[in-house]
């Protein structure tokens, strides 16, 4: 866990991104007392927005639909993955059955994605 200084430091931000950040819905730290705390996920979501600002410069007014966009994607994957092990359980004949059905460019073989 981090606190909101461990963020401002480790990123170089100021309190006021960080603080709007988080009135925009951007990032979603957990509450202790008066002070916020960013686990893991929050963490790595406050430099992914870091990334997209600096590296590949998205500004404000763009930054909602790029996060909406990637919190799709992130959920499309992981829904491939439950998947895709779902399908790895099957019997060979099943899996070989899919194969055909779903063509050539399935995902679909011996090990999970």
């Amino acid at each position: 866990m981090a606190t909101f200084d461990d963020i401002l430091a480790r990123f170089h931000l100021s309190a006021t991104d960080v603080t709007m950040w988080i009135e925009e819905g951007w990032i979603e730290p957990q509450r202790d007392g008066d002070a916020f705390v960013f686990d893991d996920a929050d963490t790595a979501r406050v430099g992914l927005i870091v990334e997209l600002k600096r590296d590949l410069e998205i500004d404000e007014s763009a930054m909602p639909v790029v996060l909406s966009l990637l919190d799709q994607l992130h959920a499309a994957r992981a829904a491939l993955k439950r998947i895709a092990s779902a399908i790895s359980e099957l019997p060979p004949e099943t899996r070989d059955r899919l194969s055909v059905v779903l063509g050539e460019h399935a995902i679909i073989d011996d090990e999970p994605a």
